[in-house]
């Protein structure tokens, strides 16, 4: 894999129940270890995992907790998942979020970077940049970093952010595409889909699946979203629990020098076999 640039920080993201070895980490070249989910509140980390990820991480790595957006229920459980992140995760630990209400949770724990998510940056992703007022708000809030959508949106916003003091940070090798409230991984047999009604098998922590863009997903339009979409994607369109994300080539070269981070997909790596060495092993 081509080396990051030397001014590039490069941070690994694990989901739930699939950390990361200590030789993954280091064969990315990662100083960073994301935990947590950006789509959904079910798969948030318990005080212990958020434990046993600081102890994979050590000195040398820095945490970062992603917050997905949150029904009223786990909203009111956030400030003591922020309490437990505090308490174990030490100096250089940071929180993306991806709902409003957890910035505002994040007033009370100044130790804590804060840098938006990719659910509410994506919503900007294809407007020529960011409106103004958001980015006076993102500002004013003390938000150091912006998580976008792929590389269209990084070309577009790139220098609009650097002028207002915000990173940019760039996920490979997916481009977030949309979030719904339904979600595979709940089906029942009355195909109910709905996130907030059913108990979840976690079988998004295990597969992907890949769709066409002008197929039928409940919850989401497949003429609006087709055209939506159509033109501005490449490759498959590829879905995981809610979330759908546009398949890039790795023939397209590791990202240049433009985002400030690379957040390397973990699972991705390791499922298409591109660790230099089995996975096995442990820490």
């Amino acid at each position: 894999m081509k080396k990051n640039t030397p001014a590039q920080e490069i941070a690994v993201l694990a989901w739930k129940g699939a950390l990361p070895s200590r030789p993954e980490l280091a064969a990315l070249g990662a100083g960073r270890l994301y935990i947590g989910h950006e789509f959904c509140e079910r798969l948030l980390p318990s005080r212990e995992e958020l434990r046993a990820a600081q102890e994979l991480a050590g000195p040398a790595l820095s945490i970062t907790l992603n917050i997905p957006p949150l029904s009223e229920k786990a909203a009111a459980g956030i400030g003591s998942c922020l309490r437990d992140l505090e308490e174990t995760a030490g100096p250089g630990a940071e929180v993306v979020f991806n709902d409003w209400g957890v910035l505002e949770a994040l007033a009370g724990f100044p130790g804590l970077k804060r840098v938006l998510g990719r659910a509410i940056a994506a919503q900007h992703a294809y407007c020529g940049g960011f409106p103004e007022g958001l980015l006076d708000i993102l500002c004013g809030a003390g938000v150091a970093a912006v998580e976008l959508a792929g590389r269209p949106q990084l070309e577009s916003s790139r220098s609009q952010l650097a002028a207002r003091g915000l990173k940019a940070h760039l996920h490979y090798p997916f481009e977030y595409l949309t979030t719904t409230r339904y979600c595979g991984s709940v089906r029942t047999a009355h195909d109910d889909f709905r996130l907030d009604m059913r108990p979840c098998s976690l079988e998004c922590l295990e597969k992907w699946g890949k769709v066409s863009y002008h197929c039928q997903v409940p919850g989401v339009s497949p003429l609006t979203r087709g055209q939506e979409l159509e033109g501005k994607i490449k490759g498959d369109i590829l879905v995981r629990g809610n979330a759908w994300f546009s398949g890039e080539d790795p023939a397209a070269g590791f990202p240049g020098p433009g985002p400030d981070r690379v957040v390397l997909n973990h699972l991705y790596f390791r499922e298409a076999g591109l660790y230099p060495f089995p996975a096995e092993g442990g820490l």
